[in-house]
């Protein structure tokens, strides 16, 4: 993209999406997925972060330019990962509690996987978002409500996203908790029978997706070899009796 670099083009879009809780339209009409790759940035990667190394080095687009770490044994594994898979080695961030400012700074990236010290989630978070990095968080994503409310009010002034990553939001009783608050305060709970009907129609749906993405992905072994497939595993969105 010559001078108009990516990650400005991912901040322009973001700015304009600005106090929205909907995905900014370039990523709605799927021109993110026309540029040539997508660059994903790691801060952290003890073994949390390298399985999420391993697991993103296997797709096909998606282009790992660096990495951010302060512990030298946990950068020599994750350049192996790099190496086992046949990519080019990233450019390591380190020697500093604060190399990642640098990394976010001097990398063009699309998104970052933070996987890292707990303390450090928020400051990481807000670092990425405002430079109109994409941010993916392990959990815990914050220490307190003021800071959960910093990481809201980041998204609402740069249009940049946050996604934690924590699966248990995702299953199905965690969900039509979920729904059953946008009914209420959007003044469509009329009936407990009508609630519960349009709780369960939207979960079904949601599931009957999950379920059709998981029948596609495969477990990662620690080796980097595939396992099995996840769907095989355990149910992704547990059944759950909303009458109960």
């Amino acid at each position: 993209m010559s001078d108009f670099t990516r990650r400005k083009f991912l901040q322009s879009a973001s700015v304009l999406a600005a106090g929205s809780l909907t995905l900014p339209g370039f990523v709605k009409n799927g021109s993110l997925h026309n540029l040539d790759d997508v660059r994903i940035g790691f801060i952290g990667t003890g073994l949390r972060g390298r399985n999420h190394v391993n697991n993103l080095l296997r797709y096909e687009g998606v282009h790992c330019p660096a990495i951010c770490d302060i512990d030298p044994e946990a950068i020599t594994q994750t350049k192996e990962l790099f190496d086992r898979h046949g990519k080019p080695a990233p450019k390591v961030y380190t020697g500093s509690d604060h190399a990642y400012l640098e990394m976010l700074e001097q990398e063009d990236l699309d998104g970052v996987i933070i996987a890292t010290n707990w303390k450090w989630h928020t400051p990481m978070c807000l670092a990425a978002m405002k430079n109109g990095v994409y941010t993916g968080v392990e959990v815990s994503g914050a220490f307190s409500v003021d800071e959960c409310w910093e990481l809201v009010r980041a998204h609402q002034e740069t249009g940049t996203h946050l996604f934690f990553l924590e699966n248990v939001n995702y299953r199905r009783d965690v969900m039509a908790v979920l729904i059953w608050s946008e009914l209420m305060y959007s003044g469509n709970l009329s009936t407990c029978a009508a609630a519960t009907s349009t709780i369960s129609d939207r979960l079904n749906s949601m599931t009957a997706k999950a379920d059709s993405y998981l029948e596609k992905t495969v477990m990662v072994k620690p080796d980097g070899e595939p396992s099995i497939p996840f769907a095989e595993t355990e149910s992704f969105i547990p059944h759950t009796d909303l009458a109960h």
